[in-house]
């Protein structure tokens, strides 16, 4: 079977589109928000929707192969979040199924083990024989379910004469299953009429139920079938279309054992005044709300505007919703038609159309039957076309407040169209690189897509880089990662890698009394290796003896490391090493500052105060005569000094010993 899928150009997708409320397309649905899935060759569109239990949506539809001058029935399973077909179902994710020559589908409904109901018509020479009521189970995969009738399908007509289709099907207890629909003359005879078929788990009339399976009521007036409500306890409000002239909506309930409800209407029937318009392609939508009452959307037959009215379980108008009960909508300029309807938990209910301006729409109405202010713009959600035609059938708000609509497409030929509208663009979306990254010389960074048990696909420049959850970056560059879930639901992200440079290698200057670097901030001096605490800055006076290093780091994380510089001889006597000793308290010095030195033999020296240039800022004493041992002395003469750090010297023949002091 065939079974293409069509991604839509993003160019579809214009940035003017404003659609209200911040709704806009699902950038992870699809192709820019929209899919369409041609199921078999020639037109499809799909006409009914369901969310089901495990988070899938169900389509179903027809369409019609001219190549065969054929009807089928069609039905896709997809992922809400991406769009993703299902590859369990069907072929592929959809299936498209000729039980007949003219094989419609009307309506569908799920069971509780996931099998598929559907219903319509069937013709076995497309008009010539003229069509019957058709129904059709299908197994969860979307193959035909050969329990039923041996084929997973079958025909039947209220009689045995007159054409007929099915417009509602419903799941029974006992796997059981039911059909509403009508009966209409044909070139051999029968009658207008409508009714139930009630069968078995076999697909077999059910016996059990009239005697015979079915019930059917004569009714002259009849021009349609339009749709039909199942109610909790079993009975079933019929809802058509009656004439002559302009259609009318008329409603039958039947109870469980097929007799007409007398209490509903005039003995079980109910005429509305409400009007519509009558169109085998736009059929009426039906809700049933928790109280009882129940709701019923079309389209008008003068105006051709949008209506939801309202009713009270007796089949009586319940006029404190909209306007005396009914609640009209008009927002564009064309015909605005009236398709798919959804009940809100809180009350308030989605219409979905479109109009003959060439866009879709999704109103919503408050419980009391006025346009939410709060929806789209004034109640109206307008979806522009996103190819030469569209038109939306139906559709549904998912939990996270999303909404999908199915309908038909026009690109290139009629397919079947899903599109998803959200509030939030980012929602859903999983892969995520992280902020672009780097990393330093002799370095690589890891890159990890994360959502394990998902398959990847990296690239960079279009060269295949692997298809694991992480990979190891070695070069600058832009990375690029495709991620499919297990859902099928693919996402992509981008991060620039780069390959930093480190800093220029810093170099040291000095002497024993001071060392100084050409590095800049983030600095960090070493002494044999190890860091000095508190030691950050350009200027460093050696403390003692050793091997001493600066590292620089740059913002961005790399760093370089000068060459060592050895100090032999700073301020401290070691034995040996030195025949001269200051040491000055308190620090921070002043003109009480007492200078404790010595000697150990006789000579002149000298003693000076040096600012961090080396500037001798105050001679202390000048080629003084100094005996061996201690000596003491005062600071009282200090200058006016800056705060800061300072070199306190002695110099004599044996060499010179300094120390740093702060003011």
């Amino acid at each position: 079977m065939k079974h293409t899928i069509i991604l839509l150009a993003a160019s579809l997708w214009a940035n003017t589109l404003v659609f209200g409320q911040n709704f806009q397309p699902a950038p992870m649905f699809g192709t820019s928000g929209a899919k369409s899935v041609e199921i078999l060759a020639g037109e499809d569109r799909l006409i009914r929707g369901q969310l089901l239990p495990d988070g899938k949506y169900l389509a179903a539809g027809g369409g019609y192969d001219s190549g065969c001058n054929c009807f089928h029935i069609s039905l896709l399973k997809m992922d809400t979040l991406c769009g993703a077909l299902d590859p369990t179902f069907g072929n592929g994710g959809a299936i498209g199924l000729i039980f007949d020559q003219r094989s419609s589908l009307f309506d569908m409904a799920v069971m509780s083990d996931g099998r598929i109901l559907a219903c319509g018509e069937n013709a076995p020479n497309n008009y010539v024989s003229m069509q019957v009521g058709s129904v059709y189970r299908l197994n969860a995969n979307g193959t035909p379910d050969l329990t039923m009738n041996g084929s997973g399908w079958r025909n039947d007509r209220f009689d045995a004469v007159s054409s007929g289709y099915n417009t509602a099907v419903f799941p029974l207890l006992g796997d059981r299953f039911c059909t509403v629909g009508m009966s209409y003359w044909n070139g051999n005879g029968g009658a207008l009429g409508f009714g139930i078929m009630r069968y078995d788990a076999a697909g077999a009339f059910d016996l059990n139920y009239s005697g015979d399976g079915l019930v059917w009521y004569p009714a002259a007036d009849l021009r349609s079938a339009e749709t039909a409500l199942f109610l909790p306890d079993s009975s079933i409000i019929a809802i058509h279309g009656f004439g002559p002239g302009t259609t009318t909506l008329h409603m039958a309930k039947f109870l469980s054992d097929g007799t007409l409800d007398p209490a509903f209407g005039n003995g079980g029937q109910m005429l509305s005044s409400v009007t519509f318009e009558n169109n085998p392609y736009r059929r009426l939508r039906a809700a049933l709300a928790p109280d009882g009452r129940f709701l019923i959307g079309g389209t008008t037959a003068d105006a051709l505007e949008q209506w939801v009215a309202r009713f009270m379980p007796d089949g009586s108008l319940d006029t404190s919703y909209g306007t005396s009960g009914i609640s009209l909508c008009n927002p564009t300029t064309g015909a605005d038609y009236g398709l798919g309807l959804q009940l809100m938990d809180d009350g308030s209910t989605l219409q979905f159309g479109y109009s003959t301006t060439n866009v879709s729409l999704v109103v919503k109405r408050t419980p009391a039957g006025q346009l939410d202010a709060g929806f789209g713009t004034n109640g109206v959600l307008t979806i522009p076309a996103l190819v030469s035609e569209m038109n939306i059938n139906g559709g549904t708000m998912i939990n996270d407040g999303s909404i999908l609509v199915h309908g038909v497409g026009v690109w290139p030929a009629w397919s079947a169209l899903i599109v998803k509208l959200t509030t939030d663009p980012s929602a859903g979306l999983f892969a995520d690189l992280g902020p672009d990254t780097g990393f330093c010389p002799g370095s690589t960074v890891v890159l990890d897509a994360g959502s394990p048990g998902s398959t990847y696909q990296w690239n960079m420049s279009f060269q295949n880089l692997g298809t694991t959850q992480t990979i190891t970056a070695s070069s600058g560059g832009a990375y690029n990662v495709t991620i499919t879930d297990a859902q099928g639901c693919t996402d992509r992200d981008t991060i620039n890698v780069t390959a930093w440079l480190a800093p220029l290698t810093p170099q040291i200057f000095g002497d024993a009394f001071e060392l100084f670097t050409s590095a800049l901030p983030e600095i960090q001096w070493y002494l044999n290796g190890e860091p000095i605490p508190g030691a950050n800055e350009e200027i460093w006076i050696p403390q003692q003896n050793g091997t001493y290093t600066v590292t620089e780091t740059a913002p961005n994380g790399c760093s370089s490391t000068s060459a060592p510089f050895d100090v032999l001889n700073v301020g401290i006597v070691e034995p040996g090493h030195s025949n001269l000793a200051i040491q000055v308290a308190p620090v921070p010095i002043s003109e009480a500052s007492v200078v404790t030195f010595r000697t150990t033999r006789s000579e002149k020296a000298s003693m000076h105060l040096h600012d961090a240039t080396g500037r001798v800022v105050l001679t202390v004493f000048a080629d003084r005569y100094m005996p061996a041992g201690m000596q003491r002395l005062t600071l009282d003469k200090l200058p006016d000094l800056a705060p800061g750090k300072y070199f306190l010297s002695l110099t004599s023949n044996s060499g010179r010993y300094t120390v740093p002091v702060v003011r």
